[in-house]
């Protein structure tokens, strides 16, 4: 099962204005998440920005909480606890977000926020150039070599 938090308004149309691709792929990440629903797969996505560019993971753990800081490129910085005993910062791209944002109808799927399991994350995307989901040996690289918190399930 997979939880996903709905883009912001002004975050879709900054996404948009830099990426003509973004619809397409907001729509083939919500197919997925459908998918992955139907499938009772257990899947966390977070946020996370990279230096060069920007990346897109969406999400929610069932311990979530979000501090707001300036930053010189005008996002806000998103402190996302994992659990209550690892915290983990990650730099944002998006304003606060929280349990009732999920765009996911939750009863529909027969699901509860308690469901969520908080230590599986799918890689989603969206980088300037136009790139497919990571593959789960890639991800592996990238949690071992810069020590990203990711764990693929694709």
């Amino acid at each position: 099962m997979l939880i996903l938090v709905d883009l912001q308004e002004n975050y879709r149309e900054y996404l948009e204005s830099i990426s003509p691709i973004s619809n397409r792929i907001i729509r083939n990440i919500r197919k997925r998440i459908e998918e992955a629903l139907d499938n009772r797969e257990k899947i966390v996505v977070i946020l996370e920005e990279v230096p060069t560019q920007p990346l897109i993971s969406l999400g929610l753990s069932t311990t979530s909480t979000f501090r707001k800081s300036p930053r010189s490129s005008g996002f806000q910085e998103i402190q996302h606890l994992i659990s209550p005993n690892e915290e983990i910062t990650l730099g944002g791209m998006m304003r606060e977000f929280c349990v009732k944002d999920l765009w996911i109808d939750l009863k529909k799927h027969h699901l509860k926020v308690e469901d969520i399991d908080p230590k599986i994350t799918i890689p989603c995307f969206l980088l300037e150039q136009e790139k497919s989901l990571i593959s789960s040996e890639e991800h592996k690289f990238f949690q071992k070599s810069r020590k990203l918190f990711f764990s693929a399930m694709v």
